[in-house]
């Protein structure tokens, strides 16, 4: 019986060999911003989803519903169901949005969020800008009501625990010792079964062998395009990469989702302001201009 078992056994890692299997944790718009370096409490609780392109910074997140509260300094903050801007590691710049309440006249729009150190600057379209410390943005506040939401645990909250309580409970009840089954008596002969499984053992080894050394451009194509928040013109550009470096390509499926999507980073075709990076002919065409207006 046991030699059946492991014969299974063997057949079930084949298996596991030839056809890989891959699991996907991407990470939601509260974990982006942290990724940057923001505090999560930036955004309301209600994110449905988002679009990002890491490459050039641009993004929308949207909103279950819209959301008016104030912040612990009595700030009144307004977010639209849909908001988009530009992010980087250092500035949020040309949101589009949320707005802010001035002291006497009326509301403005919220254009860049700064991060400096342990403070956050909100900038607006019409008034000076106002500091407050990264600490009152740990959490995100709620609609309405805003920060003051987390001041005591949610019903939900509470529920979800009484619910894993009484589950833990039922699985402890559940485990009685039980009386070891006898073994079924084996064939009388099953000498072949022991020499198949040892022979599938090695035909596993080999191909899992093969399978480490040699790129799989099919699957290195399909891992690369399913990396979120780039343009298909950057994902191809880096799987071309990476199937010209055998080694490049083998290391970028052994990487975690996170790595690989630092990896893809590089690739993206822009300078350090952020700025998409201007072609060769463009850059010639440029010069051409100087020359004949003599500058």
């Amino acid at each position: 019986m046991m030699s059946n078992i492991h014969f299974i056994l063997s057949l079930s890692f084949l298996s596991t060999v030839i056809f890989p299997q891959h699991t996907y944790a991407y990470p939601d718009a509260y974990e982006v911003l942290t990724d940057y370096n923001y505090p999560v409490g930036l955004l309301p609780t209600g994110v449905e989803g988002y679009l990002l392109d890491r490459c050039t910074g641009k993004f929308t997140v949207y909103l279950n519903q819209k959301c008016h509260f104030s912040t612990t300094s009595s700030y009144p903050l307004k977010f639209e169901k849909t908001i988009t801007g530009i992010l980087s590691k250092d500035r949020i710049s040309d949101i589009r949005g949320v707005e802010a309440k001035g002291l006497l006249f009326g509301w403005y729009e919220l254009v860049e969020v700064v991060r400096s150190d342990d403070f956050i600057l909100i900038n607006t379209d019409g008034i000076s800008g106002v500091k407050m410390p990264t600490e009152r943005f740990r959490v995100s506040p709620g609609c309405d009501c805003g920060f003051r939401c987390n001041n005591s645990a949610s019903p939900s909250a509470g529920a979800a625990v009484k619910v894993e309580e009484k589950i833990r409970e039922t699985e402890d009840s559940s485990k009685q010792p039980i009386a070891p089954a006898s073994p079924p008596t084996s064939p009388a002969r099953d000498d072949d079964v022991p020499k198949l499984t040892a022979q599938l053992d090695e035909i596993a080894k080999e191909l899992q062998q093969i399978n480490d050394d040699r790129l799989n451009v099919t699957l290195l194509y399909e891992e690369v395009m399913r990396v979120r928040d780039f343009d298909e013109e950057t994902l191809m550009r880096a799987f071309d990469h990476l199937v010209k470096n055998e080694n490049a390509g083998n290391g970028f499926l052994a990487k975690s989702e996170k790595h690989r999507t630092m990896a893809i980073e590089g690739f993206c075709s822009k300078k350090d302001d952020g700025r998409p990076e201007k072609k060769k002919d463009d850059e010639e065409e440029d010069e051409l201009s100087r020359i004949l207006h003599g500058h």
